[in-house]
């Protein structure tokens, strides 16, 4: 498991770079957190962009996880901008337990 460790000097290729080295051939994942998502996969952040920037030199077939809280799961579609990187699924913790969406966003 690789970690990345919550400082914003962190060069986000960088993290990429070595995560992409520790991964090697494994099939991996990323869990990303996020203040909002919705169906289709997009993710706000913070408004830094530095997930943006570390997803879009990790490998393609690594599989993009986000996760986040029912009140921060958008049931309207949020604005997406070129440069935001999309979840393949958007796990939403709620009273009623855990919801998994896949948002067949990216074609795999």
């Amino acid at each position: 498991m690789y970690e990345i460790a919550p400082r914003a000097a962190l060069d986000p290729f960088a993290e990429a770079k070595n995560a992409t080295a520790l991964a090697g051939d494994k099939k991996t994942a990323v869990l990303m957190p996020g203040r909002k998502f919705d169906a289709s996969g997009t993710r706000f952040g913070q408004g830094g962009g530095w997930y943006d920037r570390f997803l879009s030199t990790v490998p393609a077939e690594w599989l993009r996880v986000g996760f986040c809280y029912e009140r921060q799961f958008s049931p309207e579609p949020l604005e997406r901008m070129d440069w935001d990187q999309i979840m393949d699924f958007v796990c939403v913790v709620g009273e009623a337990g855990l919801r998994v969406l896949e948002t067949n966003a990216r074609m795999r």
